[in-house]
């Protein structure tokens, strides 16, 4: 059954596909311009082209990031209020991915719902988000890290140490480390901040 699902989209989108996708892109380039009116939560959109090493964006992934709210919380009260389930949600991310296979009616409750939201968050300027994933020192091979003697230490002691393992966070499923990179005090921060916001 699968494969034949498969098998009917592909041929779906090869016959109907030039068609369907402008249609869709331009409905939701409408709809993500409603959020323009959000004063607690940003949605990431073309602004961000050139920055971050960002190239370009997918219209149809709803992007929303908040500085100073907990994005999990803001998921779990699109689950728990408007029945509405995200791809991810995540110290200060949540994103929804919309499909030509999403009704309309249903990505515009969507965005009603985000601006309903925005309009009651009291915003926590003392929980200010400020996760930075940067690049770690590299000391040793990947795959000399990996199939090396290791030892397990306490999270408090690992800072200063060579990782033996990955360390991804999920969400947003982004390595924090990997193996053969010196641990730095700012990558369990990050970890920490984050295994906290849930």
């Amino acid at each position: 059954v699968f494969m034949g699902t498969l098998d009917w989209c592909r041929e779906y989108l090869e016959k109907e596909g030039r068609k369907i996708y402008p249609e869709f892109t331009d409905f939701l380039i409408n709809e993500r311009k409603r959020l323009s009116v959000l004063k607690n939560l940003r949605l990431l959109d073309k602004d961000v082209c050139g920055k971050y090493g960002i190239k370009d964006i997918d219209v149809s992934k709803i992007v929303i990031s908040s500085q100073n709210v907990n994005c999990v919380e803001i998921s779990q009260i699109l689950r728990q209020k408007y029945n509405m389930e995200m791809e991810m949600g995540c110290h200060g991310h949540f994103m929804a991915i919309c499909t030509i296979s999403d009704e309309k009616e249903k990505i515009k409750d969507l965005i009603n719902a985000i601006i309903e939201i925005d309009k009651h968050i009291v915003p926590n300027k003392s929980q200010k988000h400020n996760l930075k994933f940067t690049s770690l020192n590299r000391v040793v091979s990947l795959r000399n890290a990996y199939y090396s003697k290791a030892e397990d230490v306490p999270y408090n002691e690992a800072a200063g140490r060579v990782s033996a393992e990955f360390l991804i966070p999920y969400p947003p499923g982004i390595p924090a480390v990997s193996p053969g990179e010196l641990i730095t005090e700012e990558a369990l921060e990050n970890i920490r901040l984050l295994y906290e916001s849930g």
